[in-house]
């Protein structure tokens, strides 16, 4: 393998991330690794991938792709286009942040637990975060158009749009209320009063 493989090899691809069992084998030689011809390929194709978001970050301002992939637990696919891979990795984590966490608290959702945490949050909190939700809920509806209808420019304007909204808001909010909602389940407590009957 040409040495600039090598030298990129733990920074491409980690053995922890190859998918299988299969193209996580690999064989040395002395202190030299020695590549299957399937792997030799994937590594390819990994630059050739990291190679396209780096022209289109230069582009477009992108973040690092680093960063996205530890906020949003991204995985590569080396046979997939990038940045769509981006985009649809972080809409699969807001929206299930927005629908699992904010939907229940600003609307209500017919579960028992539900029943009291809807008395943890002020009003002027509910108005934050249906502020926020709105804000997702616009992503989400331009998420689906670039799904219909694809195009570079906007998916990188998408990809920075929400990544200044997860920074600077999403975040920290969800955070914040994750952490209220905990504090207030350990907190609290039921009266036990005896029910007198007057008949």
């Amino acid at each position: 393998m040409p040495g600039h493989f090598q030298r990129l090899w733990p920074i491409l691809f980690p053995v922890s991330d190859l998918k299988t069992s299969k193209q996580q084998k690999i064989f040395s030689r002395g202190k030299k690794p020695i590549y299957s011809l399937e792997t030799y390929s994937l590594l390819i194709g990994m630059q050739d991938a990291l190679e396209d978001y780096k022209k289109m970050q230069d582009k477009f301002k992108l973040p690092q792709l680093q960063e996205l992939k530890d906020t949003f637990k991204i995985e590569i696919d080396a046979n997939e286009k990038v940045i769509d891979q981006i985009r649809l990795e972080i809409s699969d984590r807001i929206f299930s942040f927005s629908e699992k966490i904010i939907e229940p608290i600003i609307g209500g959702a017919e579960t028992f637990s539900c029943l009291f945490e809807q008395d943890m949050v002020t009003e002027k909190e509910r108005e934050r975060l249906f502020q926020i939700y709105k804000r997702v809920q616009v992503l989400k509806w331009e998420n689906h158009m670039l799904t219909v209808r694809p195009d570079e420019k906007k998916t990188a304007e998408w990809i920075k749009k929400t990544w200044d909204l997860w920074n600077n808001e999403l975040g920290e909010e969800l955070g914040a209320l994750c952490k209220k909602m905990s504090e207030n389940w350990t907190d609290m407590k039921f009266k036990n009063e005896n029910t007198v009957y007057h008949g």
